[in-house]
């Protein structure tokens, strides 16, 4: 699983972000996000279907997440759309 790979990793910091949080700011809702090694904020975004797609909007919402969040931690974010198999 996605979100086993990556927590279990000893390099990578999990960094949880409240989903009510970013719902009342108009923000989208994230997946899986961590530090990694050079302190870069990775989000991930999952789909266990092979055929999900994410729509237009939800990758809007996605990106002011990160936006905001880069701003307000001073952090560089990384947006990633992983597929489960």
């Amino acid at each position: 699983m996605i979100s086993k790979e990556f927590h279990l990793k000893k390099c990578n910091i999990p960094f949880l972000i409240s989903p009510k949080f970013l719902r009342l700011n108009n923000l989208g809702q994230i997946d899986i996000s961590y530090l990694d090694q050079s302190n870069n904020l990775q989000v991930l975004e999952v789909k266990s279907n092979k055929r999900s797609e994410i729509s237009v909007s939800q990758i809007l919402r996605l990106r002011r997440s990160c936006d905001y969040l880069g701003k307000v931690l001073n952090l560089s974010v990384f947006f990633e759309f992983k597929r489960q198999d």
